[in-house]
């Protein structure tokens, strides 16, 4: 299992994502859904991961393929929108504190 933890940047905690290695791999998102789901696409078996946000998606990559681009506007949960666009990544360029809102060049704070 990939588990990350977000954090705005004074160190609260925001929410969680994790991905699980069942077959087909399953994913959840904390503050945004109550249940997991199934990647919409499944990665080949040697994995090099990134994952990604944006201030409006988490976006998960394997291999180079995009599997996941989850938009919080798509969210049944009415806090998803807030809670997720206050995490941004930290100075190490990893999801957590910190306080560092310099995306990427596509626009991705990723870790």
């Amino acid at each position: 299992m990939i588990f990350v933890e977000m954090y705005d940047k004074d160190s609260n905690y925001i929410s969680s994502m994790g991905v699980r290695f069942t077959s087909p791999m399953l994913y959840g998102i904390g503050s945004c859904s109550t249940s997991t789901a199934y990647l919409s696409v499944q990665p080949p078996v040697e994995k090099i991961w990134t994952i990604g946000k944006t201030e409006t998606a988490i976006i998960i990559t394997c291999n180079g393929v995009e599997v996941l681009n989850y938009l919080f506007a798509d969210s049944s949960d009415s806090d998803c929108v807030a809670k997720l666009d206050s995490c941004r990544a930290g100075s190490d360029n990893t999801l957590g504190p910190g306080g560092n809102t310099s995306p990427d060049k596509d626009g991705l704070y990723t870790g």
